[in-house]
């Protein structure tokens, strides 16, 4: 199973738009500059954001980092899984193992109701993307896209 590093660094609030979810993700990112800083995991519910991307942050009121808007990508895409209810562990496994050929890591939420999927930039987007539909197509899971930061043709 691969999965993403322990993710050193500050963590920084991303307000979230979609109202049926949480109304903010943390994630975590290393300081570049004073205002600006690279993701550090990948994103479980926030939208147009993937590990690498460099952000830009504030402080809010509350004294907590708070995500303003990328100023840079870093050519990794995001999806997410949403595995079947009732699926079987050792089908998922088997499943992921393929994605985990590809260069593919993930964080899952507590629970493994949700997995945030990490496509670096060296993998083959396309046979990424077919994994996943098949994935879905075969009923082991549902998948979205988060964020594609790969050139596609």
């Amino acid at each position: 199973m691969t999965r993403m590093r322990d993710a050193p660094g500050v963590k920084i609030t991303v307000p979230l738009a979609d109202e049926s979810g949480p109304a903010a993700e943390n994630i975590w990112a290393d300081p570049v500059t004073e205002t600006t800083f690279r993701v550090r995991n990948v994103p479980t519910h926030a939208y147009d954001l993937s590990n690498e991307d460099t952000i830009e942050a504030h402080e809010a009121d509350d004294g907590r980092l708070t995500f303003d808007h990328v100023v840079g990508r870093g050519g990794h895409s995001t999806y997410r899984l949403i595995p079947a209810s009732g699926l079987d562990r050792s089908a998922f496994d088997e499943r992921w193992a393929a994605l985990a050929d590809e260069g593919c890591s993930y964080e899952s939420t507590t629970g493994g109701h949700r997995y945030a999927i990490d496509v670096p930039p060296h993998a083959d987007i396309h046979a990424v993307y077919g994994l996943l539909e098949q994935g879905e197509d075969d009923g082991v899971w549902e998948f979205e896209e988060g964020h594609c930061g790969h050139k596609v043709d």
